[in-house]
């Protein structure tokens, strides 16, 4: 096995609040309805500076991933067709917030229904950096066992045989194929570990790997199989652990589901184990008893899967009022 390189109840003057999304979701997906001839998907990274660039793969993709943003800029990816002429481009900058002016910029466009090809080019101003053309067609057959239903630990896929210069996309579907959700970089190698504690459940799972070889692509997929339903992930942000206060206190907090998605404000409730419940919202106000105090949030999702987090020890203090 050759190693992979990854090439609630709220109170009127409560400040609005946007859950946060915890570190290991992907929530991109792709959805397949809106199929036409298939998209283009060419990945890449440039020097800031625009003294190197080079393409990482071109993956044919078979739904339509819908219109990249349209932008100016000194680079640019040309589709040039079977006639020498310029079929499409995309033009950027790169971003350069806290980066050097040597530092890779890894760069990714979608282009819907293209023509034949003769070629994908990546430009620098009027200075080319590098350039995609056919190779050889490959071909790629997935070679692991389907994944087991319940497992914390790591999903090794595998796959082969390929031209060596092969590049790999791995994804995966829940639904059958009518969304993707991409789960790897452009890799090289014959494996991909996948972590299954970070994909939504299913009972009609697809994996799919994508090989390309220049401007060839082929397609492998493992699917008929199930992955149990995961429990929310529960975060509480304010207020923190320990924390003395007077009067009222503000809580904020969220909750994700790999299968729903964002929760409702009316599914998180907020609990002390001193006071019971206390009420439901991504922000509450309530007034503890003086003490120290569990407080719990927790929410049931559509499977009835409970998550929840937890702060112990707040310490309601009363301040006492001070005539002048």
């Amino acid at each position: 096995m050759n190693p992979v390189v990854a090439l609630g109840q709220s109170g009127a003057a409560l400040p609005a609040f946007t859950p946060q999304l915890p570190d290991f979701v992907q929530p991109l997906s792709v959805n397949s309805a809106s199929v036409d001839s298939g998209s283009l998907l060419v990945t890449g990274r440039v020097a800031l500076d625009g003294s190197t660039g080079r393409f990482l793969a071109a993956f044919e993709l078979p739904e339509n991933r819908g219109t990249s943003f349209i932008q100016q800029g000194d680079f640019r990816v040309v589709l040039i067709d079977k006639n020498g002429h310029e079929a499409a481009l995309r033009t950027w900058n790169p971003d350069t917030t806290n980066l050097g002016p040597n530092s890779p910029q890894p760069f990714a466009f979608t282009f819907n229904n293209p023509p034949d090809l003769s070629a994908v080019r990546l430009y620098y101003q009027d200075t080319l950096l590098d350039e995609l053309t056919p190779g050889t067609p490959p071909t790629v057959t997935i070679t692991s066992p389907a994944p087991p239903l319940t497992s914390t630990n790591t999903y090794t896929l595998t796959w082969g045989p390929t031209p060596s210069e092969s590049t790999f996309l791995v994804r995966y579907s829940r639904d059958h194929g009518a969304t993707w959700q991409t789960l790897s970089a452009p890799i090289i190698g014959n494996a991909y570990p996948v972590d299954l504690s970070t994909l939504p459940g299913t009972d009609h799972g697809i994996f799919e790997v994508i090989a390309s070889t220049g401007l060839e692509s082929a397609a492998a997929q493992l699917s008929g199989f199930a992955l149990e339903n995961k429990a929310p992930v529960v975060r509480i942000f304010t207020p923190k652990a320990d924390a003395p206060f007077g009067g009222s206190l503000t809580f904020s907090g969220s909750a994700f589901d790999l299968e729903d998605g964002w929760l409702a404000p009316g599914q998180l409730s907020w609990l002390g184990d001193q006071d019971g419940v206390l009420g439901t919202g991504y922000t509450l106000n309530a007034l503890l008893t003086p003490g120290l105090q569990r407080i719990t949030l927790q929410v049931l999702d559509s499977s009835a899967q409970v998550g929840q987090d937890e702060r112990a020890n707040f310490t309601q203090i009363f301040l006492p009022l001070v005539k002048r």
